[in-house]
């Protein structure tokens, strides 16, 4: 699979020499955490930038307690354009 981005790093089938491999996963349930160690273009550190006309993704952190604390809102469209000129 990849993403809209069509960046290197968006496909979770390659293997670091580049070829694809298949991945094993469990089945989820409703209600699990996946985690997608890298994810190319759509990482947080890639959004502040807003890539690709892109929005800020939302982030959250996964507590101790195993509960989710939003410490980003997803931004907006409009909050994205307020800044060009």
């Amino acid at each position: 699979m990849a993403g809209k981005c069509c960046e290197s790093g968006d496909c979770q089938t390659l293997a670091p020499d580049g070829h694809s491999v298949a991945r094993a996963m469990a089945e989820p349930d409703i209600g699990d955490i996946a985690v997608i160690g890298g994810v190319g273009a759509y990482c947080s550190s890639m959004s502040p930038f807003n890539y690709n006309s892109h929005t800020q993704i939302p982030e959250a952190l996964l507590g101790e307690d195993g509960q989710l604390m939003l410490i980003r809102k997803r931004q907006t469209l409009d909050q994205m354009l307020e800044n060009e000129v």
